[in-house]
């Protein structure tokens, strides 16, 4: 068996898919997909896990740097009665989505797994243009931006955005030198460098220069959350579908309106002050709100 020596954690829309499409050309690396076990009900994870540690006894695992992955694993959340790869009755309004803010059950699963070593990548992002991807994600799922801001899903994704929180956590399980917390702007300006850094972190042989260019079409090559059949509502709630011609509205340049973008700006700005000392940089040099106007990476 070659079982995972890292796991990339992050947080839903900000970015997992993007670093994961780096990760997989390099020639040493293989990328797995089940670390959403981890946030099955206690039943279910128990039953569960021999067979999540079968996976990695398949043979397009030997000789490669393993890397599991699961995009909402470091929200925290543990589902009590719901499977997160069925549907999403968080959507709508008034649904119930029965989940437990439990984060160290997680950390400790990994852990008690694979032991202390093993290393973690954190992807965060600006939390302006996580949520923008966030309301666009589910543009086609809800009526508007103000039905969908009244939902158990858009708080979860609010919550979320408490950087320092995830980062403190981890990090009272797992020492410093195996975590790394990646923005994902910095991805974005500087690939090759943040890729060779993170190459180094893991300890794998640098890889070849790798450019923007790189990630052209990389949902499209099938790296996609769609691909699993995630929050798949449109066959159990049919009746809250919009019609197309109300969808363009809601995909408008700015969909967050002012005053909730002023809002969430001043909600996290101390969570981003306190997330630069935790990870050793300003966040603020990425455009992170703290302090000051509002402003965002991809929109200064």
């Amino acid at each position: 068996m070659n079982p995972p020596a890292a796991y990339l954690i992050g947080l839903a829309k900000c970015g997992t898919t993007f670093v994961r499409g780096y990760l997989e050309k390099h020639p040493e690396i293989i990328l797995a997909r089940s670390a959403h076990h981890f946030m099955m009900p206690q039943e279910r994870y128990e039953a569960g896990h021999p067979f999540y540690l079968r996976e990695f006894e398949k043979p397009k695992y030997d000789g490669k740097y393993v890397i599991d992955c699961c995009e909402t694993l470091g929200h925290g959340f543990v589902f009590d009665e719901f499977d997160p790869y069925a549907s999403d009755p968080c959507l709508v309004p008034g649904g119930n989505c029965v989940t437990t803010y439990d984060p160290h059950t997680i950390i400790d699963r990994i852990r008690g797994t694979f032991g202390h070593r093993i290393k973690i990548i954190l992807i965060i992002r600006n939390q302006i243009d996580m949520l923008r991807s966030v309301m666009k994600w589910y543009r086609d799922d809800v009526p508007s931006p103000v039905d969908f801001m009244q939902t158990e899903t858009w708080f979860r994704y609010v919550k979320g955005g408490m950087y320092h929180s995830t980062v403190s956590n981890w990090s009272s399980r797992f020492e410093s030198e195996n975590m790394i917390v990646i923005p994902l702007e910095w991805m974005k300006m500087c690939p090759d460098s943040t890729m060779q850094w993170l190459l180094f972190f893991l300890g794998v042989s640098e890889g070849k220069p790798y450019a923007q260019a790189d990630q052209v079409g990389n949902r499209n090559a099938g790296v996609s959350n769609k691909e699993y059949n995630l929050f798949a509502l449109r066959n159990k709630y049919p009746g809250i579908w919009m019609p197309p011609s109300l969808v363009l509205p809601f995909m408008s340049d700015e969909i967050l309106p002012k005053k909730i973008i002023e809002s969430l700006h001043g909600l996290y700005a101390a969570s981003n002050q306190a997330t630069s000392g935790q990870i050793g940089f300003n966040l603020k040099d990425f455009g992170y709100p703290i302090g000051g106007e509002p402003c965002t990476s991809e929109r200064r």
